[in-house]
């Protein structure tokens, strides 16, 4: 009889510990990524009457003859199917989409692993848990061992995007606001009555090299071209890959010619009042009562057609001296007159004054045609002053895990992953799209941001069975998880992260109430059983008086 009652007793036990899982299942119906847990039973010893017997030539075999001893608990198997995505509208609730935990620490320094993503930013910038755990960012793309870096993203910071000083270093291929076609383009150079065209070629070869060769490759074009019988058009046009992040065309050298002032003389045959001016060593041409003096590129000045010779004199054209004529004295005072020589640039097939805006740029005093800033850097600063500050307004998160932070001047920072080596890089886009990226070009001070706290790490382990559950909707690794590997959204087999919305419980409710009946006329029929065997034994108590 003791058999019996132990038997049912048993069975009650484990159906009891069934109610218990089913419990805790349908309490946290609402919690967020709770996984729910199953009960597993198995078989006691059993009471061995005869192990039986195998057949021999006479008689037949004879099967075993036992007597269970119940049941107990074989395992609680926790069911890491995901759960439905909540959708929340708060950017902040994020949800992972496949397999992977979020990785989080707290104020000692321990690593605990979360499916739950209702995560938001403190004051620090900070993101932290509801319970106010740091949430980890990745070191580098994928890694065996857990980066402790804080995701934070700065609230304030001073940023400043000048053009690239070091532009000729610049692959052309790399240049960031400017994309260059292989082809042709013309520069037309203009010296009073002196034109020339030049054309220049861009080849496949010129775009993978640097500025500087480009420059160099225009100004070889430019020597091997006459500008006249004793020189090359390099003398008159001049290209530069400048410390602004800009390429110059520079039309020069300009240059000075004397004109000398308008003097009043009496011509001696008529008495008319008429304008003079100065020519070549002192000879003076009679041009009438108006007109504009001609003049080259050497400084030699020419009357207009139809003057007439008034007077010839001994001179050094710029230097003063006195005429005398019809009885007057007149002081010869000169006029300095700065030439500069004109470009124009004209398309060809490729798209290089298009995308550098040469085509529209204005000559400036000294004779230089700079085109746009072609490649800029950026540097951000911890800030000094308000009146320097640009704000966070926002923030999201892609599907990788990477954050992207928009502040108030329309500019946004981020980080992209360098698959060449492991690790991330910034990556800054202006609010006028211009995209920065590569650490010779991004310049962003450690103590306002590190790669690090700008993409999420995820983690997996080899048997999440294995896991150990802790309250606040985390996990720890556990004696029979496994090997755990820490990556990013998409990498190493982890999920993608899902923003907007949250994991929901993977709780059956029909199920559990299902296996709470279940478990529940288990405990009334052991306990029929338990009665039985009680009655039993004291009716053979009975007996025995």
């Amino acid at each position: 009889m003791s058999q019996s009652l132990y038997t049912s007793m048993s069975g009650i036990n484990a159906a009891t510990t069934a109610i218990s899982v089913v419990s805790n299942n349908v309490a946290n119906i609402n919690t967020t990524a709770f996984k729910a847990a199953d009960t597993r039973f198995e078989n006691l010893f059993s009471k061995t009457y005869t192990t039986g017997n195998s057949p021999t030539k006479t008689t037949g075999g004879i099967n075993p003859m036992q007597v269970g001893l119940g049941v107990e608990v074989g395992s609680i198997v926790r069911n890491f199917t995901e759960g439905t995505y909540v959708a929340t509208g708060r950017t902040d609730d994020l949800m992972i989409s496949g397999n992977g935990y979020f990785t989080v620490m707290d104020s000692y320094g321990q690593i605990f692993y979360t499916r739950d993503g209702a995560f938001t930013l403190d004051a620090d910038g900070n993101m932290v848990t509801q319970s106010g755990m740091y949430v980890l960012g990745a070191s580098q793309i994928y890694n065996t061992s857990a980066s402790q870096s804080k995701i934070n993203v700065p609230q304030t910071i001073k940023v400043s995007t000048p053009g690239n000083e070091k532009l000729g270093a610049t692959q052309v291929n790399n240049l960031n606001d400017s994309f260059i076609t292989t082809g042709t383009f013309f520069a037309t150079y203009t010296d009073n009555n002196v034109t020339k065209t030049v054309k220049f070629e861009i080849e496949p070869e010129d775009l993978e090299g640097n500025v500087d060769r480009l420059v160099s490759k225009f100004n070889a074009a430019l020597a091997n071209e006459d500008y006249s019988s004793t020189s090359k058009m390099s003398e008159h046009i001049v290209v530069n890959a400048n410390s602004d992040g800009t390429i110059s065309f520079k039309a020069q050298p300009p240059y000075n010619v004397t004109i000398a002032k308008q003097v009043e003389i009496v011509a001696q045959d008529t008495g008319k009042a008429v304008n003079c001016y100065e020519f070549d060593g002192g000879t003076f041409y009679w041009s009438g009562v108006s007109g504009t003096p001609l003049y080259k590129s050497d400084g030699t000045i020419y009357a207009p057609a139809g003057s007439y010779t008034v007077q010839s004199v001994s001179g050094t054209p710029g230097v003063e001296y006195k005429i005398t004529y019809g009885g007057n004295d007149y002081n010869n005072e000169t006029d300095t007159e700065q030439v500069n020589p004109k470009l124009k640039f004209s398309a060809g097939t490729s798209n290089f004054l298009e995308a550098t805006r040469l085509a529209s740029a204005e000559q400036s005093s000294d004779g230089i045609y700079k085109s746009k800033v072609l490649d800029y850097t950026v540097q951000i600063e911890p800030v000094a002053a308000l009146s320097e500050a640009v704000n966070l307004e926002s923030y999201s998160v892609a599907n990788d895990g990477t954050i992207e932070a928009t502040y108030s001047n329309g500019d946004k920072l981020t980080v992209e992953a360098n698959e060449n080596d492991n690790t991330f890089e910034w990556k800054y886009t202006t609010a006028t799209g211009v995209v920065i990226r590569g650490a010779d070009k991004i310049d962003v001070n450690q103590n306002i941001a590190e790669t690090s706290g700008f993409v999420l790490q995820l983690a997996t382990v080899t048997n999440e069975a294995g896991l150990v559950s802790r309250n606040n909707n985390l996990w720890t690794i556990g004696p029979n998880s496994g090997a755990t590997v820490y990556a990013v959204g998409g990498a190493m087999g982890m999920g993608q992260v899902q923003t907007g919305g949250l994991e929901g419980s993977n709780v059956d409710l029909a199920r559990e109430l299902s296996n709470m009946i279940m478990a529940q006329r288990a405990i009334q029929a052991n306990s029929r059983v338990f009665g039985t065997s009680a009655d039993i034994l004291e009716t053979l108590t009975y007996l025995g008086s």
